[in-house]
């Protein structure tokens, strides 16, 4: 690749990115919020129109809690971008009992799109956990929830597709005497939670 090849995709991914931030900049001064620091981006087409919508995560250094906030933005045919969605709360706080506080072994990882679904990841000390949420009925649905974590006897995990209802767990254990045990449940949520209103583990299941 020719330095004029490199010139020219820099000054292409300014021009996509750079609309952004200062949508969120701006969004940050009206609202005279601390909400400072980009930590993770992502860019795909959420509502299938053929044009790539932008998720940001931002992070509110400045409390005491580390409070974070995602905020998803439809691009506009005409160029630039909407604001669809904007939560504080689809996301754990990094530090909920304060900076000098007992850390809970929670972190946020990154956002990613995939075939028009936002996947949020967040790290365990020992595992991580995953949602994610698809553009449909008019909402960003939970769609789907997994989870590893490591403890004292072996490593569970589970997956959980709420659009279909199943629930799929398993236990492997580290003492090789103990069977791997699987469990397959059928678990129907109906209205599937909206993002907006989502807390993570506000509840036994996700």
């Amino acid at each position: 690749m020719n330095s004029h090849t490199k010139l020219i995709r820099i000054v292409c991914l300014f021009l996509v990115i750079t609309p952004i931030l200062l949508m969120v900049s701006s969004t940050r001064l009206s609202a005279q919020e601390n909400f400072n620091v980009v930590v993770s981006m992502a860019k795909g087409d959420l509502n299938r129109d053929l044009l790539a919508d932008s998720v940001v995560v931002t992070q509110d250094t400045i409390a005491d809690t580390s409070p974070y906030r995602l905020e998803i933005y439809f691009a506009k045919k005409g160029g630039g971008y909407h604001l669809n969605i904007q939560t504080d709360k689809a996301i754990n706080e990094q530090s909920p009992n304060g900076k000098d506080g007992y850390r809970d072994g929670y972190g946020f990882s990154k956002v990613t799109i995939k075939r028009g679904v936002i996947e949020l990841q967040c790290q365990l000390i020992r595992g991580y956990f995953m949602h994610k949420f698809r553009y449909q009925n008019g909402n960003f649905e939970l769609i789907g929830y997994s989870y590893r974590t490591m403890n004292p006897l072996g490593v569970s995990f589970a997956d959980f597709n709420l659009s279909t209802g199943v629930y799929l767990g398993t236990e492997e254990y580290d003492d090789p005497e103990q069977k791997t045990t699987k469990n397959r449940e059928i678990i129907k949520v109906r209205p599937l939670p909206k993002l907006q209103d989502f807390v993570p583990y506000s509840n036994d299941l996700y």
